[in-house]
């Protein structure tokens, strides 16, 4: 008999799968058997039974056990796979639940940089944020002071404008009141009988006037009659501020804002400054400011101080009026003047009516001194004369080119103004009028000798008969200035004074005489002689009286042309020979001012020649004196000269 097959459903079979594999009781859990010939499917695990074939099934029981068995097998290799599997997916669960908790984990550390960096970054930007809002506060004040600037720039410009045509037309009113007109529209108007009448008719202000207006066109202006008296309208007081100037001190008192002598504020040459006007005398006088400038020039250095000043110390320079004026109306009427308090010590040397007292104080006195400039100088009691000065305040004497511009000597000349010519200068030394003289200007002794005189033939005789006396007053003093060399029996010489001041002018001087023929030497021979020291000495009756010159190399210096180093022209100092001058035989003659002087015989140069002294010839036997005359009677009739020049 041929078994036959039990078809168990898949379903009963999944079935049976699903209870055997959640046992839980740890034995199998389903089971098989029959029953009154129904096939049984116990399960034990949840104690149910399944109905699974009937006996009229003609079911092959062992062979449907068999199967069961083997499909029970391949179940449960089945079931370790999956269960295999199921370890394999739970372990991948597990794995990727890590990976998934490691991944949320770097997504929330990644979210929290992210959030930080925000953070930070959101931070900076709130920084740039406000230092943007700060360059753009700055750029805009910036901007608002470039507007500002600008602003002021066109304003200060405004100002300027403004003010330079207020003070234009201040100025230009200031005109039209000296020509009696005002300034109106532009131009000077003449000052009409009425340029506006508030009145139908002029009248007097008096009881029956108070209160009215009218129009004064003498001074253009509106008075209100009050207490019987016109009373100017004015926003501010004419004359008592600076910024409501007077035209003149007249002009205030007309206004009637004169209070008395005192100061006021007035317009002088276009400019505003405080003066001293004297109300009390009619027309009103302007005597002047604290001289600081040429506009505020006054009167005298005691007004100043007394007036202006208040009595306060008062010691420099001051603008003061020139002489003769009584009211300044204009600059030009100023000049400078230094005033020691209420004295005035010296004027500024600018012109010969205001001379300086001398160069020291002009010196000091000037801001804008110019040592190249010539200034006049006081020049003791007479005419004063242009000089320069030096930075030192010391007198150099003018060019010498005019009589009123000499120099102190020639050698001052040549000094003070290098590059002279021999020839015919202007000097007035010490206080001694201007004079003409011949200047050496080019000699290898130096430059700047004077020439003084010429001794020679034909000195007049002892007695004065033939007119040539003893020069004291000068003689032919017209031929002096023009050569040096006066020759043959030509006798010319400068006077006393002048001779002597141009001597004494330096503290040191020299003398040099130059002799066309001596005894000793023979011809063309100089002398050197310098006085210690030179000044306050009598050169001009030392040259007649040898004996004033003192002990030789004590008192004085000689040398001659022919010693060896006998003279230094760089310090004009004359080195001392040794030798000595030599008198006797002092003897009086007259002077042509009609005084008896003392000559000596011999003389500077010792015996000429012919045998004749410098000067005069006391010898009887000698040419010109004649035989059996005596000597007493005779001077120099020798035919050689001596010419005499100071440096």
């Amino acid at each position: 008999m041929v078994a036959k097959r039990l078809i168990v459903p898949c379903a009963l079979l999944m079935a049976a799968l699903v209870l055997c594999s959640t046992s839980v009781h740890g034995s199998e859990c389903p089971s098989i058997e029959t029953v009154g010939g129904d096939l049984l499917l116990n399960n034990n695990c949840t104690n149910s039974t399944v109905l699974i074939g009937t006996s009229a099934g003609n079911v092959d029981l062992q062979v449907v056990l068999s199967d069961v068995a083997e499909n029970k097998h391949g179940l449960e290799s089945l079931a370790s796979a999956l269960a295999d599997e199921e370890a394999s997916r739970v372990v991948a669960d597990n794995v990727m639940s890590t990976l998934t908790t490691s991944l949320s984990d770097a997504v929330t550390s990644h979210d929290g940089l992210v959030t930080e960096l925000n953070t930070k970054i959101n931070q900076q930007q709130a920084i740039i944020d406000s230092q943007q809002t700060t360059i753009d506060s700055h750029v805009s004040s910036i901007a608002a002071l470039q507007s500002l600037v600008a602003t002021l720039s066109s304003t200060l410009a405004t100002a300027t404008s403004v003010q330079t045509g207020i003070q234009e037309s201040i100025s230009k009113a200031a005109s039209c009141e000296m020509d009696n007109q005002v300034w109106k529209d532009g131009a000077c108007t003449p000052k009409n009988a009425a340029i506006y009448q508030l009145s139908s008719s002029p009248f007097p202000c008096d009881a029956m006037g108070a209160g009215k207006l009218r129009y004064f066109p003498r001074n253009d202006t509106v008075m209100l009659c009050h207490n019987e008296k016109w009373t100017p309208i004015y926003d501010e007081p004419i004359g008592l501020l600076p910024t409501s100037p007077g035209l003149s001190c007249q002009h205030i008192l007309d206004l009637g804002f004169g209070q008395g002598d005192g100061l006021y504020f007035v317009i002088v040459d276009g400019t505003v400054v405080e003066t001293y006007c004297k109300m009390s005398v009619n027309p009103a006088l302007n005597l002047g400011g604290a001289g600081t400038t040429a506009n505020s020039a006054a009167i005298s250095c005691a007004h100043i101080k007394n007036n202006v000043l208040e009595g306060a110390n008062l010691v420099g320079t001051r603008y003061l009026f020139k002489e003769g004026v009584e009211s300044l109306d204009d600059v030009t009427q100023a000049v400078r003047g230094w005033c020691d308090n209420d004295v005035l010590v010296s004027y500024d040397g600018s012109s010969i009516d205001y001379p300086a007292q001398d160069c020291n104080i002009l010196v000091t006195m000037l801001p804008d001194f110019d040592i190249s400039a010539h200034y006049y100088i006081k020049h003791g009691s007479g005419t004063p004369l242009l000089s320069t000065c030096s930075e030192a305040g010391d007198y150099l004497g003018g060019d010498g080119s005019t009589s009123d511009r000499p120099g102190r000597t020639c050698r001052s000349i040549a000094r003070f103004f290098e590059g002279k010519p021999d020839g015919t200068y202007w000097i007035a030394p010490g206080s001694i009028s201007p004079f003409q003289v011949f200047c050496v200007m080019n000699h290898a002794y130096g430059s700047g000798w004077t020439y003084v005189s010429t001794i020679g033939t034909g000195n007049a005789k002892k007695d004065g008969s033939d007119g040539k006396v003893l020069p004291i007053n000068g003689y032919n003093t017209g031929a002096m200035p023009g050569h040096d060399q006066i020759s043959g029996g030509n006798y010319a010489s400068f006077s006393r004074d002048q001779i002597n001041a141009i001597y004494n002018e330096f503290p040191q001087s020299t003398l040099r005489v130059w002799s066309t023929r001596t005894y000793e030497q023979g011809s063309n021979v100089h002398y050197f002689l310098q006085r210690i020291p030179s000044s306050a000495f009598d050169v001009f009756l030392g040259i007649r009286d040898t004996e004033l010159w003192g002990s030789s190399g004590t008192h004085y210096r000689i040398s001659r042309s022919t010693d060896s180093n006998f003279y230094d022209v760089a310090s004009n100092t004359v080195a001392h020979s040794g030798r000595s001058m030599q008198w006797w035989d002092h003897w009086t003659v007259q002077g042509n001012d009609g005084n008896n002087y003392r000559v000596s015989r011999h003389g500077i140069t010792g015996d000429s020649w012919t045998g004749c002294e410098w000067l005069f010839n006391f010898e009887p036997s000698q040419a010109g004196c004649g035989s059996g005359i005596s000597y007493a009677n005779c001077f120099c009739d020798s035919a050689y000269a001596s010419r005499l020049y100071i440096r």
